[in-house]
């Protein structure tokens, strides 16, 4: 018997692709590889979320906001290649977490190919649960897994899916304690894969204000999807 993913057709539909998708990266690839993210180069483990497959990564990173000199929190960094564009891009200082020990083998793999371990750091924490509840960042941001399903999921599909949006829903109600004043929540999401209702409920009994700051629509192979890089600042 097949998974049901959701009991709506249509995002089933959508789900199912996605973990097509993540199936054949997996098969595809039995050991570390490399990719190229806009012109620069990461390797990749087994078991983590493959960005080369999927075209989210690419337009976050793409259309992140000016983070020069600020102190930076990435929840879910799976490969890196966020965390170390962000200091590219000028940030002062990335702390990067992931569920998945592999993904922080992965990210630190990376961080040790472009020499960052001064400005980088990468350890394991299921969302905010090992970040010191003193310290405080500029941005926090999660490319947050888009489906909001209820079954039971392996590592690897929780960096695409969430057993109804338990740990979205922690991101974004903890979240604002761990922001520095004029601090902000940056977040991509899809619209196609996930519960936008769901997220709307969530973001609102958070106290928080979002805008969509970047939106892109493609044709894939696969499926067609859309994508959404959003803000959200505590309400005043």
């Amino acid at each position: 018997m097949q998974q049901v993913w959701s009991e709506d057709p249509i995002k089933n539909a959508y789900l199912k692709g996605v973990i097509t998708l993540l199936e054949r990266s997996q098969n595809e690839n039995k050991k570390q590889y490399e990719i190229e993210i806009l012109g620069n180069k990461f390797d990749v483990l087994p078991n983590v979320f493959p960005p080369s497959y999927f075209r989210d990564t690419a337009f976050f990173v793409q259309n992140i906001p000016e983070v020069s000199g600020k102190c930076i929190l990435e929840v879910g960094c799976g490969t890196g290649v966020t965390a170390i564009m962000f200091v590219l891009k000028g940030a002062e200082s990335v702390v990067a977490v992931d569920i998945n020990k592999d993904a922080v083998k992965n990210t630190i793999l990376n961080i040790n190919r472009y020499q960052l371990s001064d400005r980088v750091s990468c350890f394991y924490s299921d969302v905010f649960s090992e970040i010191n509840d003193n310290e405080k960042f500029d941005v926090i941001y999660w490319n947050i897994p888009f489906g909001k399903v209820n079954a039971n999921l392996s590592t690897l599909q929780r960096s695409v899916f969430d057993m109804g949006y338990a740990a979205v829903e922690r991101f974004f109600i903890e979240g604002a304690k761990y922001l520095r004043s004029g601090g902000y929540l940056l977040y991509g999401f899809s619209p196609v894969i996930g519960d936008e209702d769901a997220l709307v409920k969530i973001t609102k009994n958070a106290g928080l204000k979002t805008t969509i700051i970047a939106k892109a629509y493609e044709e894939l192979k696969e499926y067609s999807i859309e994508f959404h890089l959003c803000k959200a600042v505590p309400c005043v």
